[in-house]
């Protein structure tokens, strides 16, 4: 049997996202909204700031310009939400996915440098990275297939959200896409007493890293708390105590 690769360049991967864009959002070909869909996309692809991507080209429409036209077309966060995934869940192909299927939760940071981040709801505060500790955050939810990262649904996470908000949102879009992972697996950052409450209340089976706090295994009184894990050479059962220190309250885990 032969298999064929073929390999995409920027040009290939920008026809097919825009020709997917315009179905979606009822965009005119060769309209003027298409164009700034386009210095968005390069954006993206770059990894650069649409205010950098349109200065370094010459005849185009200024930065702000781009936004908000965007920002007008976008404006119903919701519903533009809704549209991306079902975008996402249009390109999963049924048969590539396991019946034991095993997704990954989280989150994704895009550094932000306006001067508006205290006021902007949509900025959220994160660890210091690239001069800023203001960022734009996403949860996504993503399958390993073949050694290939396929995203299947995501949410934009803004400073009023809670993680119960988020993992809400992601577990509704994951239903409408028919998909029941066997196991869920979170980072760290979902690590806390309501987010364990609320997926034992959805019985959802997950893996979450634990934060190692207290005594370290040097210590000349020996480890306490999460670091008596570490100690472990088998694999076992144990109850933990943990402190919704929201309620002043206890919880086993």
């Amino acid at each position: 049997m032969t298999h064929f690769k073929h390999n995409l360049n920027g040009k290939e991967v920008q026809a097919w996202c825009l020709s997917r864009l315009r179905k979606e959002f009822s965009i005119e070909e060769d309209c003027v909204l298409e164009e700034y869909m386009k210095l968005a996309l390069l954006a993206a692809a770059e990894g650069k700031s649409i205010h950098r991507v349109c200065d370094e080209r010459k005849n185009t429409a200024t930065g702000v310009t781009v936004r908000n036209n965007l920002h007008e077309l976008l404006k119903d966060r919701k519903v533009t939400e809704d549209r991306i995934n079902s975008l996402l869940g249009s390109m999963i192909v049924k048969k590539h996915i396991p019946e034991k299927l095993i997704v990954s939760v989280d989150y994704v940071y895009l550094e932000y440098y306006g001067k508006d981040a205290e006021s902007n709801p949509e900025v959220v505060r994160g660890k210091p990275g690239k001069g800023t500790n203001n960022f734009h955050c996403y949860a996504t939810v993503y399958a390993n297939l073949k050694s290939q990262r396929y995203t299947l649904c995501m949410t934009k996470v803004t400073r009023e959200d809670s993680k119960k908000d988020v993992l809400r949102r992601l577990f509704k879009h994951m239903a409408r896409l028919n998909l029941e992972p066997t196991v869920w697996l979170f980072d760290r950052g979902f690590y806390s007493v309501k987010v364990l409450k609320y997926l034992r209340r959805r019985r959802k089976p997950y893996i979450i890293p634990v934060h190692l706090r207290d005594r370290k295994p040097d210590h000349p009184n020996g480890p306490s708390s999460t670091f008596a894990f570490t100690t472990k050479t088998k694999s076992c059962f144990e109850t933990y105590e943990m402190t919704d220190y929201s309620k002043k309250a206890k919880y086993k885990i």
